[in-house]
């Protein structure tokens, strides 16, 4: 499986097509969405990752959910963020699963960070090369997710080589509320 390399064009891509008219989710337009989260790391070479601050999409083409892990959201200048993208059905079944096997479930699965040179900010997209993702899926209903997902992964940035371990743990509880 391939992973896309920058995290801006993955969000681009993903935004895209979660964007059509038909919808395996109630019309989440007239519902109101609470995401109570929290993911805890241990990157290689890097302090811990830790945020309660967790961005939640809906495709309405499919059952297809993303959940973007931000940290390092204090800094004023948006430049030196840091977070965890996850993308997968939402019926996902809970089971540990391999980095490379033909039947990981996750579209998208990477760490990030962003960098930041005069005038210019990019970013650094580490995508899994080895490890597993541990899936409790809890509750999956019209009205709320709930999901505990342990990861422990060797991830690799494909233009610098560089390699990180990330290892760590989100709960992710989703409301969607009618209006």
């Amino acid at each position: 499986m391939t992973f896309p390399s920058h995290p801006r064009n993955t969000r681009k891509n993903i935004m895209s097509f979660f964007k059509g008219k038909n919808s395996n989710f109630p019309d989440t337009a007239r519902r109101a969405i609470t995401v109570s989260a929290e993911t805890r790391a241990t990157v290689s070479d890097r302090v811990d990752f830790k945020t309660q601050i967790v961005k939640f999409d809906a495709d309405t083409e499919s059952d297809l959910i993303e959940l973007i892990s931000v940290a390092n959201t204090e800094d004023s200048s948006r430049r030196t963020t840091k977070g965890l993208i996850l993308v997968f059905d939402k019926n996902i079944a809970s089971s540990t699963y391999s980095v490379g096997d033909p039947d990981f479930p996750f579209k998208i699965a990477n760490y990030y960070e962003t960098a930041t040179i005069p005038s210019f900010t990019t970013s650094f997209s580490y995508n899994p090369v080895s490890g597993t993702f541990t899936v409790d899926t809890i509750t999956v209903t019209s009205d709320k997710l709930l999901y505990q997902i342990d990861f422990n992964f060797k991830g690799v940035n494909s233009h610098t080589n560089e390699e990180l371990e990330i290892i760590g743990s989100s709960t992710y509880l989703i409301f969607m509320r009618p209006m």
